[in-house]
């Protein structure tokens, strides 16, 4: 799937999101501070946030975090988060199965690595990471081909609150006041 690109809105909307990933060095402060604003939106309009897939965070570096804590984004995203690391009692093993939470991982290259953290087999992941080689975050299983979509750190985020891909529609009202980019996409 990392040869292929298509818009967001050839999925309409319907295409299932089994794990997202947003981190390691492909990612800044920029995309921490993305990801804090959607939930405050999205809990705003929808007044709470439920993932229906897994989030994995991977900030890039702990001066972002301590940046992010000093200007209260760290925060918001603990209070999503269902598993938060700790340097002072590290995990004693490789994530490879997930819970439908936000998961906020140490600095570094997590699910990017793809030797020790993975996606189940089978999984349709979503990542900002460019390193989607077949089977190196996700390999296939007996029942089902495993994907990687490359995809913006809204995009990602959004698909794994919604466990889809998004409509157009709600990926304009998760990201209202963000300064993304001065592209628009086509109203029709």
């Amino acid at each position: 799937t990392h040869d292929t690109i298509r818009p967001i809105s050839y999925y309409g909307g319907s295409k299932p999101v089994d794990l997202g990933f947003v981190g390691s060095c492909m990612v800044h402060k920029g995309d921490m501070k993305i990801i804090s604003q959607m939930l405050r939106n999205l809990e705003k309009q929808d007044g709470k946030i439920e993932f229906k897939a897994p989030l994995v965070i991977a900030p890039p570096t702990y001066n972002i975090i301590d940046e992010l804590k000093a200007e209260g984004d760290w925060e918001v995203l603990q209070k999503y988060a269902g598993f938060e690391f700790d340097d002072d009692s590290p995990k004693s093993s490789a994530r490879t199965t997930y819970e439908n939470m936000m998961y906020l991982e140490r600095p570094g290259c997590n699910l990017c690595m793809g030797n020790q953290e993975k996606a189940e087999k089978g999984d349709t992941v979503m990542a900002t990471s460019t390193r989607l080689f077949k089977g190196r975050v996700v390999e296939d299983s007996d029942e089902k081909k495993g994907e990687s979509l490359l995809a913006s750190t809204p995009v990602v985020v959004l698909s794994t609150i919604l466990g889809r891909t998004p409509d157009i529609q709600e990926y304009i009202n998760a990201v209202d006041g963000i300064n993304l980019t001065q592209y628009a996409p086509p109203r029709s």
